[in-house]
């Protein structure tokens, strides 16, 4: 089965892996945790949507929806990519299973993309 890694759960990389997994890609996605969209009190205007919703609710919605469909979240921050023969993301911190708030950060350190984790190039 093909894979991928998205960086970043915000509205752009949460519907990314909405749709990578609708396609039967097993999906990654790198989060760093609530950000802007979380801070913003009501959303107008959305699409799907008649009344505004929090920035938060949104997040929550989002991301709910994408795990539903097996998509996994991890919680680090991406710092730069490095492909030779295959694709190695640096991180601050070890790649760990989400979770709300995201832990401190760690030195800086080179994580090789687990096998999971090769990235369609």
């Amino acid at each position: 089965m093909p894979n991928i890694v998205i960086i970043g759960s915000g509205p752009a990389g949460v519907s990314a892996a909405l749709y990578t997994a609708r396609a039967g890609v097993e999906t990654t996605v790198l989060t760093k945790g609530p950000g802007a969209l979380d801070r913003a009190a009501h959303i107008q205007n959305y699409y799907g949507f008649a009344e505004p919703i929090s920035g938060a609710e949104l997040e929550r919605r989002g991301i709910e929806g994408a795990r539903a469909l097996g998509v996994q979240f991890v919680t680090t921050e991406a710092v730069g990519l490095t492909y030779t023969d295959k694709l190695t993301v640096e991180t601050l911190a070890p790649p760990m299973p989400s979770s709300w708030p995201p832990a401190l950060p760690a030195p800086r350190r080179r994580s090789p993309v687990w096998q999971s984790w090769k990235a369609m190039v």
